[in-house]
């Protein structure tokens, strides 16, 4: 008999959304280096969610194991087969970043086949709003899983029943069960990650979150706890951050909370704190950009501290669409926090939605034209998206909005998302062969740049030379494009050695 040398085996793998959400990014960003003969690094920086789960379940007792890039990495892959051969009692997936049904049943058939008898439980945003990916697993955690998780593992070990405990769904007979909520677990408790945990740790990019929450409510969003936002205590923060760089060899720290700045003063003191302790690591994360055009210090504050740059999803910029989305501020706010940022020397990312309701061919134009006036170092344009059984208010009051259709595919009084996804091709158009100050990115491209061992220099050039190459064949610039491409590939000849070494197990 195999001994079991774990008891819960937690892996994360990343999926985005359909081709009609980011298809048009993702060839803009991989087309250039697989035409001249490459490919985009396969691996995705290390997740923080299964690594915290191992964190709190290890230092109350358990032995997790956790693997991340299951289906990116052979070392990962191999690794998370042998566990489960090993039979594994309880198998955790976060669904964090798998946001579609085929890609949570495709770790599940693994599973399945290899150690038929294991208890999986599911966590993260996919399953807990469909019904149908919930169904896939034996149960389901809802919100902040630690607490939650470590009781169904103490009651699985037990035998006890598990429907005296909150926040979860488990399966009874044939149907899933939820056993009601209860307050989320205090940030305070939840220990710094132990990022040791993984074997592989492809990138120098590690997450942190200062907070949990968003204290805001935009019509679009649906971001857990909309509405309240607790505070992690700086100091927890900074030590957290420290460690990562001690211990790990941190390159860049990914504020992963949804926004940063809520508290502008809290934010400065928290960078206060970076500067004394003399962190001396580059970091970003999201950022509301009425915080910094309403408190013109921060900004510098902020880059004293490390900041490189941020992303703010600004999301239009005309200004009924902006009071539509209840953003809670115009497009001339935005162009000032735009404008102090650079001023303090800060990367600006700026994130466009196309599609929201209200949206025409005149306010996609008044977006176009706050870019060529605000001048954002990058920028992204998505679809407008509809969360299914989230508490976006495009989803809970879809017949106020007129809205007709879910997810990617959709109609309401002013377009659709066949009309919205044209618009988007042509602003992506616009930005690249007009805007020559603007750079097409998504909000990670930078730090993820420098996750594999990039200068900001490099990544920032690296950057460049993509909107370059996409001018260039455009237009026909031959000139233009052998340099951009000249640019591209040394980028790349740096990012594979540095992922020979990163990908081997530590």
């Amino acid at each position: 008999m195999i001994k079991k040398k774990w008891d819960i085996l937690l892996v994360s793998e990343e999926a985005p959304l359909q081709e009609d959400y980011w298809g048009d990014f993702v060839r803009y960003v991989k087309s250039p280096i697989e035409e001249l003969g490459g490919k985009w690094p396969a691996p995705h920086a290390q997740h923080l969610s299964i690594v915290a789960l191992a964190t709190y379940l290890r230092r109350h007792g358990f032995k997790p194991a956790a693997v991340d890039n299951i289906f990116r990495l052979a070392s990962c892959a191999e690794k998370f087969r042998r566990i489960l051969a090993e039979g594994v009692p309880v198998v955790g997936i976060s669904t964090a970043m798998l946001m579609e049904k085929a890609a949570v049943e495709r770790i599940i058939d693994e599973i399945r086949a290899i150690n038929p008898a294991a208890t999986i439980i599911l966590g993260g945003a996919t399953a807990e709003r469909q019904s149908e990916v919930r169904a896939l697993g034996d149960i389901t955690v809802i919100g902040d899983g630690e607490r939650a998780l470590l009781e169904v593992l103490q009651a699985l070990k037990s035998g006890r029943d598990l429907k005296g405990i909150a926040n979860i769904y488990y399966r009874d007979g044939g149907r899933m069960r939820y056993t009601g909520s209860s307050s989320d677990m205090e940030i305070n408790e939840i220990p710094p990650a132990d990022w040791d945990l993984l074997d592989v740790r492809p990138s120098l990019f590690y997450a942190v979150e200062a907070s949990k929450g968003c204290r805001y409510k935009c019509a679009f969003c649906s971001y857990p706890q909309l509405g309240r936002q607790a505070l992690k205590k700086p100091e927890l923060v900074v030590e957290e951050l420290l460690r990562n760089r001690d211990r790990y060899g941190t390159g860049v720290q990914w504020f992963s909370d949804s926004n940063l700045t809520s508290w502008p003063d809290h934010t400065q003191h928290l960078c206060e704190l970076m500067i004394r302790r003399r962190l001396n690591v580059p970091w970003s994360g999201y950022v509301r950009i009425d915080d910094i055009a309403r408190n013109p210090g921060l900004a510098h504050k902020m880059r004293e501290a490390g900041c490189v740059g941020f992303f703010s999803g600004i999301e239009s910029g005309d200004d009924s669409v902006l009071r539509a989305m209840r953003k809670g501020y115009d497009a001339k706010t935005a162009r000032e926090g735009v404008r102090i940022a650079k001023d303090a020397g800060l990367l600006v990312h700026a994130n466009f939605i196309i599609g929201f309701p209200g949206e025409t061919e005149e306010t996609v134009e008044n977006t176009l034209e706050f870019i060529r006036k605000a001048q954002p170092q990058t920028a992204a344009f998505t679809v407008f998206w509809i969360p299914v059984n989230s508490d976006a208010s495009v989803w809970t009051d879809k017949k106020q909005w007129e809205i007709r259709g879910e997810g990617t595919r959709w109609t309401h009084r002013t377009m659709d998302s066949e009309q919205a996804i044209a618009h988007l091709r042509r602003a992506m158009s616009v930005v690249v062969n007009e805007m020559p100050n603007t750079v097409i990115a998504d909000e990670y491209l930078i730090v993820e740049l420098l996750g594999y061992g990039l200068k900001l220099e490099e990544a920032v050039s690296y950057s460049s030379a993509l909107r370059d190459f996409h001018r260039a064949k455009n237009l026909g610039l031959d000139e233009l494009k052998g340099k951009a491409a000249g640019h591209i590939l040394d980028a790349h000849r740096k990012i594979d050695r540095f992922l020979d070494r990163s990908c081997r197990a530590l």
